[in-house]
């Protein structure tokens, strides 16, 4: 009987997990439960500018621990098998124009500086195409196809499967005392 608890147990948590990625709407952003950060939509920061969204903080995202997204973070939400389908709700406003710039913190070119007069912006099309091409722009234009790429590290939940799993110890460890 011993053995049998413990065989569920095991095979309970091994069945949960899952290696697809997996993406959950808020609202105002998606949480990507395998790399456990939340991405902010880009279409939440239409006609802001940087300065607006990153040094003013006037929607208080940054105060809120969001910070401007690597290009890795991006590039990998963009091109990942999985999540690539669902850049185009990632970018909730690609499919009204071609094309949005959602400016980066740069990490794979350019060496882009954390308050720069001068920002570089990522081209992410609508039809799910993704290029490191990047086009300047001032860091106080407000422009419609112009986005601040943000996310976090979301916190992580303990799964069910880990509260099964504790409470089938715990049984065991009663059972043994009997």
């Amino acid at each position: 009987m011993t053995y049998l608890l413990r065989f569920i147990g095991f095979a309970t948590v091994f069945i949960s997990a899952s290696p697809l990625a997996s993406l959950v709407d808020h609202g105002t952003y998606f949480t990507n439960t395998v790399t456990n950060t939340d991405y902010y939509k880009l279409g939440q920061t239409t006609l802001n500018s940087w300065n607006d969204v990153v040094s003013n903080d006037s929607s208080r995202l940054i105060n809120e621990d969001w910070q401007v997204a690597s290009q890795t973070e991006y590039f990998d939400m963009a091109t990942h098998a999985d999540t690539k389908d669902d850049m185009r709700q990632f970018c909730d406003v690609c499919q009204e124009y071609n094309f949005v710039f959602s400016i980066t913190n740069g990490d794979m070119s350019g060496g882009q500086v954390l308050l720069p007069s001068q920002i570089k912006a990522d081209y992410f099309s609508a039809n799910g195409s993704y290029s490191n091409f990047s086009h300047s722009y001032s860091s106080d234009i407000r422009h419609f196809a112009t986005r601040v790429a943000l996310s976090r590290p979301s916190a992580v939940p303990i799964p069910a499967a880990a509260w099964l799993f504790g409470s089938a110890f715990m049984g065991l460890g009663l059972a043994r005392k009997r």
